[in-house]
C-alpha cells in the first residue's frame, strides 16, 4: 500500500485544485515547502499527494529529511502515478481540459489508463472505476511470472 507520493509541477496550485476534482478531495497548503500543496483523499487509506514547486528536491538532511530548491530543472522525470479516480472517462477528459492539460486512451496491454500530462511533463495515468478492476486483475505475482 502506497499512503502518499510527491511530484514537482510548475504550477503547484493548479495541480492541487485538479487533483480535488479528481479525486473528490481536499487541498491544504503544505509548510513545510513554500508553494507546496498537499491534497488529501479522505478515504480510510490517508492517501494523499504532496504537490511541489518545480525544482524542489528531497535532501538527507543532519536530523532528516531537508528540502531545498534546485537551479537544475528537468522537464522529464521518470517517476509517475497511476491513481484511481470515481470519474468515467469523459469526465476525466473533460477535467483535463478544462486545466490546459494534454490525456489519452492508453493500452498498457494487462489493463488500460488515461494518460494525464501535468504541466506536459509530469504524467498521471487515471483508471476510471471499470480500468480500475482489470488493473487489479493484471496486477499480480502469477501474472507477471510467465
Amino acid at each position: 500500500m502506497i499512503f502518499h507520493a510527491s511530484i514537482a509541477v510548475d504550477n503547484p496550485g493548479t495541480a492541487a485544485s485538479f487533483f480535488e476534482e479528481l479525486w473528490d478531495g481536499e487541498a491544504f497548503p503544505f509548510h513545510p515547502v513554500h508553494g507546496a500543496f498537499i491534497v488529501l483523499k479522505g478515504d480510510e487509506h490517508g492517501s494523499a499527494i504532496e504537490i511541489y514547486p518545480a525544482g524542489t528536491v528531497n535532501r538527507l538532511g543532519k536530523n532528516g529529511l531537508s528540502f531545498d530548491i534546485s537551479d537544475d530543472v528537468s522537464r522529464e522525470t521518470a517517476t509517475h502515478l497511476a491513481i484511481s479516480t470515481a470519474l468515467e472517462e469523459k469526465q476525466a477528459f473533460d477535467l483535463a481540459a478544462t486545466y490546459g492539460w494534454w490525456a489519452r486512451h492508453c493500452d498498457r496491454g494487462f489493463f488500460d489508463v488515461i494518460e494525464v500530462w501535468l504541466d506536459g511533463k509530469v504524467l498521471l495515468e487515471v483508471l476510471t472505476p471499470e480500468m480500475q478492476q482489470r488493473y487489479r486483475q493484471s496486477m499480480t505475482p502469477d501474472n507477471w511470472r510467465d
